[in-house]
């Protein structure tokens, strides 16, 4: 049973702050669905990355995730592809960029720069922890629910 949900009022910060992971068990479209956001997150970290090494060797200077949102949003009501994607998945794959930067800028952190994300069967995709609730009922072991914010993935 999952007892620090989010969703429980009364959570401490630790509590919040804690990842999880879900095993779906989607329908054959919302596996499409899915498997479609995946390739976005990783195409938008791949821009992403490249619009920050573009400033950095053209400009002189850093761009982070909280300009690139602004970015984002413009792109989000230009393409199509982009706009299917939760808004708040796209944000924290800049904000997971900004992490990859700020590990590597970090003499104490053993990270190298940040790479381009290749094409590959495992897809990741970022649900910061409003977007998904969670719940479990006796018997069913532990269950996952996206909220509407995500569209039709829900499991």
């Amino acid at each position: 049973m999952l007892t620090n949900m989010c969703s429980v009022h009364g959570t401490t910060k630790a509590e919040a702050n804690t990842a999880r992971r879900y095993r779906l068990c989607p329908t054959p479209a919302q596996a499409e669905t899915l498997t479609g956001w995946g390739h976005t997150c990783r195409a938008l970290y791949n821009i992403a990355l490249e619009q920050r090494q573009y400033f950095w060797e053209q400009r002189g200077r850093t761009l982070r995730g909280v300009e690139q949102c602004r970015f984002l949003t413009e792109a989000r009501s230009e393409m199509d592809w982009i706009s299917d994607l939760p808004a708040q998945s796209g944000q924290q794959v800049l904000a997971n960029l900004d992490r990859a930067y700020d590990n590597w800028w970090n003499p104490e952190h053993p990270a190298e720069e940040p790479t381009f994300h290749k094409r590959r069967a495992h897809l990741s995709i970022p649900f910061p922890g409003q977007a998904i609730e969670s719940a479990s009922f006796p018997g069913s072991g532990p269950w996952c629910a996206c909220r509407s914010s995500v569209g039709s993935a829900s499991a």
